[in-house]
């Protein structure tokens, strides 16, 4: 709800997080039903035998239970991160699972997991503005125009925008940002609600992430498991699926913008 993906689809847009929440929300439900019922048929008979013994602390969990509340209440993100940031660090203390520079230090580390992201997103930010400057989003427009007929055209063609430029990056957030400028014109041109045209980023994004062996996500992945990354790629059901649905979703025009923002 508040991750980096949804973010950039949604400043990108123009819209609340919360409204391209509740979009993804109609659309991928089925792609993860089906994926629980594929997995829970696939496992069926194993018997797992957990070794150690795995603690918890319910206090511990209270940083994550408020930020989900108050990314669903709909609280400006910058509000509900560092609220969370500092009800974690207080947690921590109080429960003597570090001291003020062990937060610190904390602190440190989460900057520095994401610069790299940072940086290549405002060099991103600032190369799109110098090609639309010089009229290179006006061409890529005009070209991909060529192909769009009508709305639901350039509902795939926002699609296949981000698919195309997450192929080539291989990361989620920095297609969205590269794209983001580009499919808003589309979606402008065309009448396509922010809070859709949002949706369409990132589930289409997300679901690249299953179509190449190369994403960060896979390669952490295969190396925590000390295998292939190909090898994961045939368990990858909810991406496929998530793709299925969301082609489905323009080819049929649901969910209807109307019954998802009624109050």
């Amino acid at each position: 709800m508040i991750s980096d993906t949804t973010i950039a689809a949604a400043r990108t847009q123009g819209c609340n997080m919360t409204d391209k929440f509740k979009m993804n929300f109609r659309i991928v439900v089925p792609a993860a039903i089906i994926t629980t019922i594929i997995f829970a048929l696939i496992n069926a008979g194993n018997t797992i035998v957990l070794e150690g013994n795995y603690e918890y602390s319910i206090i511990k969990v209270l940083t994550y239970v408020a930020v989900l509340i108050g990314a669903l209440l709909g609280v400006n993100v910058m509000v509900v991160l560092v609220g969370g940031t500092l009800l974690a660090g207080g947690i921590g203390i109080f429960t003597n699972a570090f001291d003020i520079w062990g937060f610190v230090q904390a602190i440190e580390k989460g900057i520095m997991g994401m610069s790299e992201i940072i940086i290549i997103s405002l060099l991103i930010g600032g190369i799109v503005e110098i090609i639309k400057f010089n009229g290179g989003i006006e061409f890529l427009l005009n070209y991909i125009k060529k192909s769009i007929k009508s709305k639901k055209g350039a509902e795939f063609g926002i699609g296949i925008l981000v698919t195309l430029v997450n192929m080539c990056t291989a990361n989620n957030t920095i297609a969205i940002v590269t794209a983001g400028p580009i499919a808003k014109d589309i979606a402008d041109e065309y009448g396509i609600d922010p809070r859709r045209s949002a949706s369409l980023l990132d589930t289409f994004s997300c679901f690249c992430q299953g179509l190449i062996p190369y994403g960060a996500q896979l390669l952490v992945a295969a190396s925590i498991a000390g295998i292939s990354s190909l090898d994961i790629m045939k368990f990858l059901y909810y991406p496929y699926l998530m793709g299925i649905c969301v082609l489905l979703a323009i080819i049929f025009g649901i969910p209807s913008m109307k019954n998802v923002y009624a109050k």
